[in-house]
């Protein structure tokens, strides 16, 4: 079992050229190395403010990219409300994953990791090592690398069902005062129907102008008005908007076929702003409990009962293979691992909300039990 896991995760190595040409990175920078950003930047008055934090020391030889914390002093704007809209999905195949997402445990873990000793945060079948800068993924170190989620559950697919409308994901900012502001309220808004302005029939032009509708079933809790997932904890330093979003938060996803979802727990979206103010792309890291990992799994159509044998072990042994991290998040090297470190990267842009829609179902809601009745 051991060499198979090995196996599972031997593409460990970051390919720089690789990473700038899925990311449009031309210079091969990984957001949070310790040059990326300066220690303080232009307030909204014109003054110096200091940036948040965005590396600390894991220890010698370890230097961990962290999810930047609120700075002291940041004061709070007026602002208005912006809605941004995912147009891509990076999972991080090619050894991107490398440079998505950040520290999760306060640890660099694995030998020769940025040259810092081996360590870990919890026990596993196999000790996988962090990305750079300590930064924990092992949904793409392993998980993302070997396509155990069925056919929906990859970037052609899932951008695919973006780029034709069907669905996506919005993030509207409320009172969202730019570059440095001490509050904002962010909502996460399942987005459905999506064309360009003035034209229902036609797929999003991404040019700024879209109109999409909140998909009403998904989008509001049990009083019908709500916003499901929402944070007033956000902020802005220096041109970074950091959202951190409450636990058991569900997201979906959706092709021409299949409605599926990821239902994670101490979310943390990072994105970056451009001089109009305007979310460019984002950085979503958070944990992956085991018992919901087998249950979103399902919705992207990776069953026991559809799978052959071998297919299915693969599917076990990748799981146990990125198994990386407690699902308290806290670090304790004598229990076993029960959460899988999830980081994934969003291409943003500017779309307009036009009001609530109720779009029709795919064609197949439940996989598994499609599957099943087809006779597999």
């Amino acid at each position: 079992m051991v060499a198979a896991l090995a196996a599972l995760a031997g593409c460990q190595s970051f390919d720089r050229a690789e990473y700038a040409r899925l990311t449009g990175r031309g210079d091969g920078r990984v957001d949070g190395d310790a040059t990326a950003r300066p220690e303080t930047g232009p307030g909204n008055d014109g003054g110096p403010v200091a940036c948040a934090t965005r590396m600390r020391s894991g220890g010698p030889g370890c230097e961990l990219a962290v999810v930047p914390s609120l700075p002291a002093g940041l004061q709070n704007t007026i602002g208005a409300t912006k809605t941004f809209a995912l147009r891509r999905l990076l999972l991080g195949a090619g050894g991107a994953w490398m440079g998505i997402g950040f520290d999760r445990d306060g640890l660099c873990t694995g030998p020769g990791v940025d040259g810092g000793a081996p360590a870990i945060a919890c026990r596993s079948p196999l000790t996988l090592a962090d990305g750079m800068n300590g930064r924990d993924n092992a949904f793409g170190s392993v998980i993302g690398q070997i396509g155990v989620f069925g056919g929906s559950f990859n970037e052609s697919d899932l951008n695919n069902g973006i780029n034709n409308g069907n669905a996506t994901i919005g993030f509207r900012l409320r009172d969202f005062g730019g570059r440095d502001d001490g509050s904002i309220t962010v909502e996460i808004l399942p987005l459905a129907q999506g064309h360009p302005a003035g034209n229902p029939s036609g797929p999003p032009a991404w040019d700024g102008r879209d109109e999409w509708g909140i998909h009403r079933s998904l989008a509001y809790g049990a009083d019908g008005r709500t916003i499901r997932v929402s944070t007033t904890d956000a902020f802005a330093s220096c041109g970074t908007v950091v959202m951190p979003f409450p636990n058991n938060a569900p997201l979906y996803f959706q092709n021409d076929r299949i409605r599926s979802q990821l239902t994670l727990t101490d979310i943390r979206l990072v994105g970056s702003l451009d001089a109009m103010g305007n979310l460019t792309t984002a950085d979503l890291s958070a944990v992956w409990a085991r018992n919901q990992i087998f249950e979103d799994l399902r919705t992207f159509g990776a069953c026991q009962e559809t799978l052959s044998t071998q297919e299915w072990t693969t599917v076990l042994l990748g799981i146990a293979a990125a198994l990386d991290i407690p699902a308290s998040g806290m670090p304790n090297p004598a229990s076993d691992c029960s959460a899988m470190s999830v980081a994934f990267r969003f291409e943003l842009v500017p779309v307009t909300v036009t009001g609530d829609v109720t779009p029709p179902p795919p064609a197949i809601t439940d996989p598994c039990s499609a599957a099943r009745d087809a006779g597999r």
